[in-house]
């Protein structure tokens, strides 16, 4: 699948529950996911980080999670 061709999402809510499991299946089937949670780090920062660690760079790997934390604290 090209890169201008792959589907992306965003999930807002992924740190846990359902955001979480829609995240890991849908990167699991190949989508780019975007997804924002309240806080940094746990399972989905985990979960992009090795996914980033089996592929050389992200713009060539098929699959990777981008998170965005909506916590001020850590945007400064």
């Amino acid at each position: 699948m090209s890169a201008i061709s792959r589907r992306k999402t965003l999930i807002i809510g992924a740190s846990r529950g359902l955001g979480l499991v829609l995240a890991n299946e849908l990167v699991r089937r190949g989508w780019q996911v975007i997804a924002t949670t309240r806080q940094g780090g746990g399972e989905l920062q985990a979960n992009a980080a090795a996914t980033a660690r089996s592929a050389p760079t992200a713009r060539q790997s098929t699959t990777h999670i981008n998170q965005r934390s909506d916590d001020p604290k850590e945007t400064a």
